[in-house]
């Protein structure tokens, strides 16, 4: 680590933060195995970028720019840390960010040395970072390798670091997570077309079936950041979900068990007291046929679904434009009983899955 000969204790707070973040990123690397771990570095993913950091200490924050290295690192010694101060009192992190956009967003072919300008960014003048992490991502071009100089460029404002300065590894985590969805939606257009191809799926399909095939296609629908997907598992019940997914997290693979049902099927009947539908009882009876077969016969599940340990089940079925605030209320009164059993609507799906482009794609 390169330091200067005294830093000051918030900025050493930044250092020490960016220093456990980046080592708990490269210890949950390492501990993938090689299939998953080649699934994310297929391409680049600034998302997962680690190695040399230079961090730059500004009036109000620090800019933590993180060198592109591909494949990213994993486990071993950690990358060095260089640190340059710009106070006294020094430019705010949006002035000093403005001022130098061009060096960040240079592209360099690493074959034929042709360097790419024009990837700049600039804040609203209005724009306050002082007490928040903002998270910037720098990518190639789609269909090319052109490697930026930086893959990752976080912009912390003081009062962040002093209030998360002891969760590196919960950021490290969501990295990791964002890191799997970018590896699996590929590209921000080809994502925004799949969940628009989806909204006209459900806006027009008449049987469960067209549902069913579309997603065993595109599964990131449901989970973008799942590392493994199995369509109808076998739990040796009467009715099997539809998938079983593996999700990462910093205490290994979390389970989720889905099952899908028709977008036209009704949830509540034309009763004024709001009663569930015979059909949406019985989809949910199948959620909580699952888990006692799964705890009776653990060892044996953990078998065939590695790491499988508290997993979730998850129904999805049905429109929001069925629901109001009230419904919508019985819903969550339904499934908040348990802290593993889950409902979402086909129109939830579409939702979760546009907010996640946003966040990893930014």
């Amino acid at each position: 680590m390169t330091l200067q000969e005294q830093l000051e204790p918030t900025v050493q707070q930044v250092v020490d933060f960016v220093f456990k973040y980046d080592q708990a990123l490269r210890d949950l690397l390492g501990k993938l195995p090689d299939e998953p771990k080649r699934a994310l570095i297929r391409f680049p993913n600034p998302h997962i970028a680690t190695g040399p950091t230079l961090i730059h200490v500004c009036s109000d924050g620090a800019i933590v720019l993180f060198k592109n290295l591909l494949p990213p690192t994993a486990g071993g010694s950690a990358p060095p840390v260089e640190v340059m101060v710009h106070r006294n009192p020094g430019p705010t992190v949006v002035e000093f960010y403005n001022a130098n956009a061009q060096n960040f967003f240079t592209f360099v072919d690493p074959i034929s040395k042709l360097v790419s300008y024009g990837h700049t960014a600039q804040f609203d003048p209005n724009s306050d970072f002082s007490s928040n992490l903002c998270q910037i991502l720098v990518s190639d071009f789609e269909g090319s390798y052109l490697l930026p100089l930086f893959s990752k460029i976080f912009i912390v404002g003081w009062p962040y670091v002093m209030r998360h300065a002891a969760k590196p590894s919960l950021l490290a985590e969501e990295s990791l997570v964002h890191g799997f969805a970018n590896a699996n939606l590929e590209n921000h257009s080809k994502a925004i077309s799949l969940v628009a191809e989806f909204r006209s799926l459900v806006d027009s399909a008449t049987v469960e079936s067209d549902i069913q095939a579309f997603l065993e296609k595109h599964p990131e629908l449901i989970f973008p950041e799942f590392e493994k997907v199995i369509a109808k598992p076998q739990l040796g019940g009467e009715r099997e979900p539809d998938f079983a997914f593996a999700l990462p997290t910093s205490a290994g693979m979390k389970w989720a068990f889905v099952e899908i049902e028709s977008p036209t099927k009704k949830i509540f009947t034309s009763q004024p007291d709001f009663q569930f539908r015979a059909e949406f009882t019985q989809a949910k009876g199948q959620l909580l046929q699952w888990e006692p077969l799964i705890t009776r016969d653990h060892a044996y599940f953990e078998r065939r679904f590695h790491g499988l340990f508290k997993p979730e089940y998850h129904l999805v079925y049905g429109r929001d434009s069925e629901l109001d605030d009230r419904r919508r209320d019985m819903l969550v009164a339904e499934f908040s009983a348990t802290s593993n059993r889950f409902f979402h609507t086909f129109d939830d799906l579409a939702n979760r899955f546009e907010r996640i482009i946003r966040r990893v794609f930014r």
